[in-house]
């Protein structure tokens, strides 16, 4: 069983601004770093859609203050619909409210 490899987000980084820049190939950067081809593209459409905002340090995970944040204003929103449902609900006399 092959062991998973983890690569920086520098080298990352670094291997997509250089095949970008056209300093190497993609054939070549596979060949000398042994990555798969479907790889080195996955790592390059991220590069091309985000730039130096790319690969973040948690492999792959959005950054997590940032993600936190967005999850915490969703169950606030969230709460907020179930509040007025709720009341609306009771309001019309299907519901008691708690």
């Amino acid at each position: 069983m092959k062991t998973r490899r983890n690569h920086t987000r520098e080298f990352k980084l670094d291997l997509c601004s250089r095949i970008d820049a056209g300093a190497v190939t993609r054939a070549a950067a596979c060949r000398e770093h042994h990555l798969a081809p479907s790889l080195l593209g996955r790592w390059m459409e991220q590069y091309r859609d985000r730039g130096n905002e790319s690969f973040s340090d948690s492999a792959g995970e959005p950054d997590k203050d940032k993600r936190i944040a967005q999850l915490e204003r969703a169950l606030g929103q969230a709460y907020l619909d179930i509040k007025i449902l709720t009341s609306a609900l009771h309001k019309k006399g299907g519901v008691s409210e708690p």
